[in-house]
């Protein structure tokens, strides 16, 4: 699993969950290359005013940064999983097993979409070539459709000179 932090690709070694004077504390670690970090994830848990700043702040980055409304849009698709982090987050520090259930389920997302990505760039592909060797196939008829009228041309006047 690699995480994109600070336009620095780290990654991701281990989330872990520790009590500390009764509080519940969640670990994360990571790694980029030679260096080993570790952030503890506030405890605190989230508000319905921290939901409504992380729509607020989700829709000003959408705009700030041009992301399409429909379509495939990396951008949106960037700005929607960090979200989605955040979300995980903050389900996870109220309830470790939700949080880690969630975490399973974007990651199978993840897979599914990577998969579907694959199969429509293999069908694009497919679709290329397929049409190449239509206008291939085409120049030879082209040619060939050239050749019998000529032969037919040629018969009409030999059957016209015998009559």
């Amino acid at each position: 699993l690699l995480w994109k932090l600070n336009q620095q690709m780290m990654i991701f070694l281990a989330l872990s969950f520790h009590r500390r004077n009764g509080q519940k504390m969640v670990i994360i670690q990571m790694k980029r290359i030679g260096k080993h970090y570790i952030q503890y994830v506030s405890h605190k848990q989230a508000e319905r005013e921290d939901m409504v700043t992380l729509t607020k702040e989700l829709d000003k980055k959408l705009t700030e940064r041009q992301a399409r409304d429909s379509g495939i849009c990396p951008i949106r698709d960037e700005l929607f999983s960090q979200c989605f982090d955040e979300i995980i987050r903050q389900v996870t520090i109220s309830s470790p097993e939700r949080g880690l259930l969630l975490h399973r389920v974007r990651d199978v997302i993840r897979m599914t979409i990577s998969a579907y990505q694959t199969l429509y760039q293999s069908a694009v592909i497919f679709g290329v070539r397929k049409h190449i060797q239509a206008q291939q196939g085409m120049s030879e008829k082209q040619k060939n459709l050239d050749e019998l009228k000529k032969r037919r041309m040629l018969l009409e006047n030999l059957s016209l000179i015998h009559i």
